[in-house]
């Protein structure tokens, strides 16, 4: 109900994936924009291209040690972390560092490949700061938007009214009207007589289930929806590695989309199993000392991330730093 920055809410939660994806990667800019462009504004660069080195392994030196110092930083921290809040110590505590150091040489290399273009180390950090705005905020908030646009769905309020409607126009219905559509799910009970010209129980829950079925296929086809919205989207974000590694990390965490409708499902049987257990005190209008709250059901949903949900984002990485290396082979004769 917090009234917050529409920015702020496309950035995500201030943790450790938003200090990775969105800030870690100003960092590596800082030190890696002027990586050669310094060293010709100071007009040492002819000195350099005197060594007997080539220019393209002293670029790859002189990146590589900046890179090293924030590499350091954030890998450690991440590699550190486990150990100091006790975490589970398993495959993910290895591969959940791989993808903060391959997301960050991801942006190592982009500058790498802006210092081809021969510029002053303003302009240079002018146009990686613009490949940030467009990597971080942009990309993923047009992705999204535009996934809203192609798969559109009702207000989840509306599934709400759409029940609420549905139990209270059973009010003014006959009994037996109400149970008949009541017998229809749970036919085993059509034989347990329920009273039609007084209230029961069963004939309240019955009411309850009305409720229900008139937003069941509403609710159904909004899950159905939001799935294939996500799907979609999903499919784009190996061009946009800052939303592919935040994806990443959501599905490791259990964050996500698919993660919370998960959830969801686990509550809709775990209440259906509830209903099971407590018809027959409904039916039989039992007092509540009949109850064995013992035997009722517990909620018990657990969905643990796994380290192969990081290798996708991995892989992606790994190319888009192997395409960037390529280019700045090809183009090296620009240094």
């Amino acid at each position: 109900a917090d009234i917050t920055s529409p920015l702020l809410a496309a950035l995500g939660a201030f943790d450790f994936a938003f200090v990775l994806i969105a800030l870690a990667p100003l960092l590596v800019i800082a030190v890696c924009h002027d990586v050669v462009s310094s060293e010709r504004e100071a007009g040492t660069w002819p000195l350099v291209r005197a060594e007997p080195v080539s220019a393209l392994r002293m670029l790859a030196l002189k990146l590589g040690v900046r890179f090293a110092v924030v590499a350091a930083l954030v890998v450690g921290t991440t590699a550190a972390a486990p150990l100091l809040v006790g975490a589970p110590l398993d495959a993910r505590v290895v591969v959940v560092p791989l993808v903060a150091f391959a997301y960050l040489a991801v942006w190592a290399m982009a500058a790498a490949v802006v210092a081809l273009l021969g510029r002053a180390s303003d302009v240079n950090a002018l146009v990686m700061l613009g490949l940030w705005v467009l990597w971080v905020v942009v990309g993923p908030a047009l992705v999204t938007t535009a996934g809203a646009a192609r798969f559109p769905a009702r207000e989840a309020l509306e599934l709400t009214v759409q029940q609420r409607h549905g139990y209270h126009r059973s009010w003014d219905r006959p009994v037996g009207e109400t149970m008949a559509a009541f017998y229809a799910r749970y036919p085993q009970w059509k034989d347990v007589p329920v009273p039609t010209n007084r209230y029961s129980n069963a004939w309240y829950y019955a009411m309850q289930q009305r409720g229900d079925d008139a937003a069941a296929a509403a609710a159904a086809s909004y899950f159905d929806t939001l799935r294939a919205r996500h799907g979609w989207v999903s499919r784009w974000w190996p061009l946009v590695p800052p939303a592919l590694v935040q994806a990443a990390f959501d599905r490791t965490a259990r964050t996500d989309l698919p993660a919370h409708l998960g959830y969801l499902e686990s509550v809709g049987a775990y209440h259906e199993r509830l209903k099971q257990h407590f018809f027959p005190i409904v039916f039989d209008e039992a007092p509540l000392s009949a109850v064995n709250w013992q035997a009722a059901p517990r909620h018990d949903h657990r969905d643990d991330g796994e380290a192969g949900d990081l290798t996708g984002a991995l892989a992606v990485m790994a190319v888009w730093v192997a395409g960037a290396a390529a280019l700045v082979v090809a183009r090296r004769a620009a240094l």
